[in-house]
């Protein structure tokens, strides 16, 4: 398995999910349409694969995005994580990062996904440590998931003041 330097130094990379014309990609640098002209892409990944689709040294680069990303939309924010793979006595375990990648969250059995150790934990220091020390670096495991774009709810009626409203009806 192949990993970028990027993942590796700050252990979760997330990239914008877009999709436009029905196709899913993942998007890297900063998206660049009518709203946003001064924008800056980089890469364009497809969202299953992860191939690469465009790549803004191509031949021809802004034209091609400009037509791969056709009234794109935002979907969502794809997360790649490199997480630390440590066993204690036959279980195994994956210490998870905070969202910052500044320290750790929580540490959870990698079968069950049971929450092992959390951050939030009065004792969580000592707790940690003791983990740690007792535990066996195994490796590491890639994790990916996507974080969809909330969409707010339809609100439940609309209010309207007519008070002040003056009508310019002619008679």
């Amino acid at each position: 398995l192949k990993i970028s330097r990027h993942l590796f130094e700050n252990k979760v990379v997330k990239r914008k999910m877009i999709q436009s014309q029905g196709v899913r990609y993942l998007l890297e640098g900063t998206m660049r349409d009518f709203d946003h002209p001064n924008g800056n892409p980089l890469l364009l990944l497809d969202a299953e694969t992860e191939a690469v689709m465009w790549h803004h040294l191509h031949r021809n680069a802004a034209t091609t995005f400009d037509t791969l990303t056709y009234h794109a939309t935002s979907v969502g924010v794809h997360h790649t994580a490199l997480r630390m793979v440590l066993d204690l006595r036959g279980t195994r375990m994956e210490v998870i990062e905070d969202d910052k990648g500044q320290g750790y969250s929580a540490v959870l059995e990698q079968e069950s996904r049971r929450e092992i150790w959390s951050a939030a934990s009065p004792d969580a220091q000592s707790t940690y440590h003791k983990i740690i020390e007792e535990a066996e670096m195994v490796g590491h495991v890639v994790v990916k998931w996507v974080v969809d774009n909330a969409k707010a709810p339809p609100p439940a009626h609309t209010t309207m003041d007519l008070i002040k409203w003056q009508c310019q009806c002619r008679e």
